[in-house]
């Protein structure tokens, strides 16, 4: 989950740094396997985090809120680096809204560094 999701912040950084479609190909055929960990390990954590019984209720609740804040990370992104832009050249804006997202994604993906198992203890 940490490698994964903290791995996620190098798609942005990639995408800032990115000056031609094939720039763009090479980012997403090279981070690629980082988005596969995250949807492979992702629903597995939340389930095997989930207490019996309520394992669908975790499961829809984590579709919901990556869902949601995918949609508002975006807007709030968009929002900024238009509001940016205004001040300084677009591709900067642009470049430094995607630096931003990057340090968002690696502080999020690192705060599964805290996160404590949920799960009954085995022997």
């Amino acid at each position: 989950m940490v490698i994964g999701c903290s791995g996620l912040c190098l798609f942005p950084l990639g995408y800032a740094m990115a000056r031609s479609w094939i720039d763009l190909f090479v980012v997403n055929v090279l981070l690629g396997p980082f988005i596969s960990a995250v949807f492979v390990a992702w629903p597995a954590f939340v389930l095997d985090s989930a207490p019996e019984g309520k394992k669908a209720t975790y499961s829809g609740a984590n579709s919901f809120t990556f869902g949601f804040g995918s949609f508002i990370g975006s807007l709030v992104g968009g929002y900024f680096v238009n509001l940016l832009s205004s001040l300084i050249q677009f591709n900067r804006a642009l470049s430094l809204g995607l630096i931003l997202s990057a340090v968002i994604r690696l502080l999020s993906g690192l705060s599964f560094l805290v996160v404590s198992e949920t799960g009954p203890r085995k022997s």
